[in-house]
């Protein structure tokens, strides 16, 4: 297995994982990585760059993304990649090559978040200012679903896009299904069960698992 270890200190970075003797070993030091994502290449964003390996062992520089903070990253269909970055405007890098080329999505705010949604959408989350919400990229330009303060976004494993709140137990919040209707969207909440409301991630669930699932990651544990 590879595993990102990130805490801020300078053990930061991929490491291997031996299932059978339960050993760390570190392949590559980096700070604060965010991502680690499989795409006929290996691919981990962090602090200052996009690291891309064809084995996970020997690790290189993406320069397109050199002193760019890498936030989140997603596999569009068969060649298309999307990646989010730490600059105000124009933040995501989008590759319709593997990864070969990349150029700037036009927006003039910040998508922290990136998901793939059914029927190869690109959705993505802005959490600042007046423009924070849930927006779907048409091919030209962000528009604007869902607004107001969302925490992060997910998806089931049908592609149906999903919320996650921070918020207190006993206030709006929780994890809620986004419906696509007009004039806009209605939410429907599954807080049942859940321990607290406070929702840190919406993980892409294992295709493996059968069914249609969606994950939540909570101050209390995961839970599906």
């Amino acid at each position: 297995l590879l595993i990102i270890h990130s805490e801020g200190s300078w053990s930061d970075g991929i490491y291997t994982f031996d299932a059978q003797t339960h050993d760390f070993g570190p392949v590559e030091y980096c700070l604060n990585p965010n991502f680690i994502l499989r795409k006929g290449k290996f691919y981990v964003g962090h602090e200052y760059g996009l690291l891309e390996s064809t084995d996970g062992i020997s690790w290189s520089e993406v320069p397109a993304f050199n002193n760019k903070k890498c936030l989140d990253m997603v596999s569009i269909g068969y060649s298309d990649l999307a990646v989010a970055t730490d600059t105000i405007s124009n933040n995501v890098l989008y590759s319709q090559d593997h990864g070969v080329s990349w150029y700037h999505l036009t927006a003039d705010f910040k998508i922290s978040e990136l998901e793939v949604l059914r029927y190869n959408q690109l959705g993505g989350l802005c959490k600042e200012g007046f423009e924070a919400g849930f927006y779907l990229f048409d091919g030209q330009v962000w528009d604007y679903e869902y607004g107001g303060y969302l925490n992060t976004i997910g998806s089931d494993n049908w592609g149906n896009p999903f919320f996650g709140w921070d918020s207190p137990q006993g206030s709006y919040g929780g994890i809620a299904r986004y419906h696509f209707t007009q004039p806009s969207g209605t939410l429907e909440f599954f807080n049942e069960g859940l321990p607290d409301w406070n929702i840190n991630h919406i993980p892409y669930p294992a295709a493996f698992v059968g069914g249609n699932i969606v994950f939540c990651c909570t101050d209390s544990g995961a839970y599906y």
